[in-house]
């Protein structure tokens, strides 16, 4: 969809011609769209690692709308927190440019965690969706082949020959055996 040359809506008339049910409008310079086509082919055990980070957010109650239903009940408004004298003080606005506030009595405070609540909860949630998103483009522009998967598509002969700068899972595992007999080979 990036190319200069790119019509996205010819290419996605001639792939429905052809019988695509589902098209995917992807980006190969910005990774966009790589993760719903992911997402799209995974199977039903597989887990993403989105997913997974996801989840993680989900346990501490910042998922599947939890906190949007909160946010829906949160008051109204504002809160300022100004220090005067050395006392803080608490105001209560309610738009973001109206200058004319009200004191939140002591016996109020209630009103000013509420406030205070909500704007950190709407806070967390655009980080997440942030950081949710980053982990989309990161996976989506992750190459093919990995530091690890390199040197086991290497020949046999080959391999032999190298030291790579990981151990391969069978290299530890016969590492940690002749280690537990006593003695130790190393790569070659």
């Amino acid at each position: 969809i990036d190319h200069w040359a790119a019509d996205p809506e010819q290419a996605a008339r001639w792939l429905r011609l052809a019988g695509c049910e589902k098209i995917f409008y992807t980006s190969a310079f910005t990774g966009e769209g790589i993760a719903d086509i992911i997402s799209y082919l995974k199977e039903e055990r597989d887990v993403l690692p989105w997913e997974q980070v996801k989840a993680q957010y989900d346990e501490l109650g910042f998922g599947a709308g939890e906190k949007e239903k909160e946010l829906k009940t949160a008051p109204e408004g504002l809160l300022r927190v100004c220090n005067s004298r050395n006392r803080i003080q608490y105001y209560y606005r309610t738009e973001p440019k109206d200058f004319n506030v009200v004191y939140i009595k002591e016996k109020d405070i209630h009103l000013a965690q509420a406030l205070a609540q909500k704007d950190y909860d709407q806070r967390i949630l655009r980080a997440i969706e942030k950081e949710l998103e980053c982990i989309k483009k990161y996976f989506a522009n992750y190459p093919e082949r990995n530091v690890e998967q390199v040197y086991g598509s290497l020949h046999k002969e080959r391999q032999r020959l190298i030291h790579p700068i990981r151990e391969t899972d069978e290299q530890y595992i016969q590492n940690w055996r002749n280690v537990s007999r006593g003695r130790f080979v190393g790569y070659l």
